[in-house]
C-alpha cells in the first residue's frame, strides 16, 4: 500500500484496537459467550412460555436471538480481522439490537399483556431497549466519525 493511501485513510499512529476501541473489543469477546449462555438459560423459560400459550412470542424471539448471536460472531470476526466492513457491521448490529429489543417488548406487551406488573418487569429485563438505544446512540457516531476507526479498519 502506498504512503498516500495510508495517510488518506487516517493517521497510522491511531491504527489499532486501542483507546475507546477497547470497549467494543471487550464486547465482541463477551457478547458471543454471554449470548450462548443466555440461549441455554432461556430454554427452560421458553418451554414454560410455550406451555402457557405464549409460543407466538417466545419462539420467534428465540429464533431472532439466535440470528443476532450469529451476526454478533460475524461482527467479531470482522472487528478483530480489522476488515474495512467492520464499522458498518457494528453499526448494523447496534441498530438490530435496539430495534429487536423494542419490537419484542411491544409484542410481549400485546401478547402477554400489560396488566401483570411482574410480567412487565420480566419483559423490560429481557428486552432492555433503553440500554440498547443508548449504546447505539453512543457507538454509531463513534464508528462513523472516529479517526481511530478509520485508521484501524482498512483491510
Amino acid at each position: 500500500m502506498s504512503e498516500d493511501v495510508k495517510v488518506s485513510q487516517g493517521d497510522p499512529g491511531l491504527a489499532g484496537i486501542r483507546g475507546w476501541l477497547i470497549l467494543p473489543a471487550i464486547g465482541m469477546v463477551l457478547s458471543p459467550l454471554l449470548g450462548v449462555i443466555g440461549l441455554f438459560v432461556g430454554l427452560e423459560p421458553l418451554g414454560e412460555l410455550v406451555q402457557q400459550g405464549f409460543g407466538v412470542y417466545a419462539i420467534p424471539r428465540f429464533i431472532v436471538m439466535i440470528g443476532l448471536l450469529i451476526y454478533t460472531c460475524v461482527a467479531a470476526v470482522r472487528f478483530f480481522k480489522k476488515q474495512s466492513s467492520a464499522p458498518g457491521t457494528m453499526i448494523k448490529l447496534l441498530i438490530a439490537r435496539a430495534i429487536t429489543t423494542l419490537v419484542f417488548f411491544v409484542i410481549g406487551m400485546v401478547v402477554i399483556g400489560g396488566d401483570n406488573e411482574m410480567l412487565v418487569v420480566v419483559l423490560l429485563r429481557s428486552n432492555n431497549f433503553v440500554a440498547q438505544g443508548i449504546a447505539a446512540a453512543i457507538w454509531i457516531p463513534y464508528f462513523r466519525i472516529s479517526q481511530r476507526v478509520k485508521a484501524t479498519f482498512v483491510n
